[in-house]
């Protein structure tokens, strides 16, 4: 039965709607979850490992829309692995699962910080985090920025998770937040030193424009 579950689950994560219109066995399911449903309704849950099956579908590089939707409104939520699928939805810049968890699951179990170092580490370091905002990266990693500024954890400092980023796209990540008001505490010395050394001319602009130069040192960095 877990396998069985697993494949249909793995499969349908390939699967597009039009699949259910070009086969006529398939006729009478409307989409992927009508299929996850009935196949689903045949077992007996309790022999299926959830646990295993949801971490299965979650190391899929893309996972099917209904499938993970189907996953969170189906399955019992104290057996699903959560922070596979929130850092599944990061992946995939999925926003509105990701409210979704937030809304209906504890948050306290939530590796926000995580959450967060994998939604910026999708960021493309080729553009400015406005540029991506069609692909969702802006609403999500500025969402789960608020999160983790009202986690209850103190211990979670802003500064120490910006310096796990990624560096290619960090300085992208760190100007977007400037830009929206935030890390006004930065270190701007040595973020204009770093700016400079990586060849970051946007961040390097943005510095100059809003920072007093008596907080900067403009011939060290050069």
């Amino acid at each position: 039965m877990n396998q069985a579950m697993i494949n249909a689950c793995t499969s349908a994560c390939a699967v597009s709607v039009r699949y259910f219109e070009y086969h006529h066995e398939l006729k009478g399911f409307k989409d992927v979850q009508t299929w996850l449903n009935l196949l689903w309704n045949e077992f007996d849950h309790d022999s299926v490992d959830i646990g295993r099956l949801v971490s299965t579908v979650c190391k899929k590089k893309e996972v099917n829309n209904d499938v993970m939707t189907w996953i969170l409104l189906n399955l019992p939520q104290e057996q699903i692995p959560i922070n596979e699928v929130l850092i599944s939805c990061c992946h995939q810049r999925r926003i509105s699962h990701v409210r979704y968890i937030f809304q209906k699951f504890d948050n306290k179990q939530l590796d926000i910080r995580q959450a967060f170092l994998h939604a910026c580490g999708e960021a493309s370091s080729t553009c400015s985090m406005r540029e991506i905002f069609d692909h969702n990266h802006m609403m999500l990693v500025d969402f789960l920025f608020q999160k983790l500024l009202d986690h209850d954890d103190k211990a979670v400092n802003l500064s120490f998770v910006l310096s796990e980023l990624p560096e290619t796209n960090k300085h992208v990540v760190i100007l977007y937040f400037l830009e929206e008001g935030f890390c006004k505490n930065t270190d701007f010395k040595h973020l204009m030193n770093e700016a400079c050394y990586h060849g970051h001319v946007k961040l390097v602009q943005w510095i100059l424009v809003n920072v007093e130069y008596t907080n900067l040192d403009i011939l060290d960095a050069m």
